[in-house]
């Protein structure tokens, strides 16, 4: 509201304190009235400018905070006065307590219920009896309809292996991977960032200790070599041969 120009100000007042539309709020604010349709032209870009349309928004909350109080009142008067009619008074009592945060409570039920035929209960009762070691004639007696399940009393179960080591191995190698496929996906480009460089030092120091323990093994071999001489160690058969 500060960042306009008085007379737009004005234009403002006029529209929230007044409610009148834009040619009269333009007359209202002091605009020259040089013809009916060019003042109504100016109307409608004020009232388009988006300065003046967020001042519209700021005013017209001002005003309803403002007037909160009263439009309560009224709430309130119209509830205890007993010349109006019950249902507008029963309204007005309801629209006080939303007011007030004292709003009607309403609960929802919801029932759900799985459904099975009875051959799909029969296998079911089939499969944990074969689990619980039970005889076929036990599993039979337990039946809810034995012609149907004579369908389904042959068939074949067949009993799942538990895993080797190397299975178990591979498996959480695979999902070791595809978590770190994830965790790569959800990363920012700054996380990104600090993974390559992590990644890159750690390659650097591996590269770094593997050069060290070469160096450490030629300097050995260098060192033993040398030491043939010094000590006048016996000669290996392809060292004799040659002389």
């Amino acid at each position: 509201m500060l960042a306009l120009t008085p007379p737009r100000r004005a234009f403002v007042r006029a529209k929230v304190l007044f409610g009148v539309n834009n040619k009269k709020a333009a007359e209202m604010a002091g605009y020259s009235p040089a013809s009916s349709h060019a003042l109504e032209n100016r109307g409608y870009q004020l009232a388009h400018d988006p300065l003046i349309q967020e001042a519209l928004r700021e005013e017209s909350v001002k005003m309803m905070r403002s007037e909160g109080i009263r439009s309560l009142h009224t709430l309130i008067n119209l509830r205890d006065d007993a010349s109006v009619a019950p249902r507008e008074r029963l309204r007005a009592a309801v629209e006080i307590m939303n007011r007030c945060g004292l709003h009607a409570v309403t609960e929802a039920h919801v029932s759900v219920e799985h459904r099975m035929t009875d051959v799909q209960k029969d296998r079911r009762i089939l499969a944990l009896a074969a689990e619980l070691g039970l005889s076929d004639s036990e599993a039979k007696k337990l039946l809810i309809a034995p012609l149907e399940a004579t369908k389904i009393a042959d068939a074949e179960f067949t009993v799942v292996e538990p895993a080797t080591d190397e299975e178990r191995a591979a498996a959480a190698k695979r999902e070791k991977h595809a978590a770190q496929e994830r965790a790569r996906y959800h990363r920012t480009p700054e996380q990104r960032e600090a993974h390559r460089r992590q990644v890159n030092e750690q390659r650097r120091q591996r590269g770094k200790h593997e050069y060290a323990e070469q160096s450490k093994a030629r300097s050995e071999a260098i060192t033993f070599e040398g030491l043939e001489d010094v000590l006048d160690l016996p000669s290996t058969p392809d060292t004799a041969a040659q002389e």
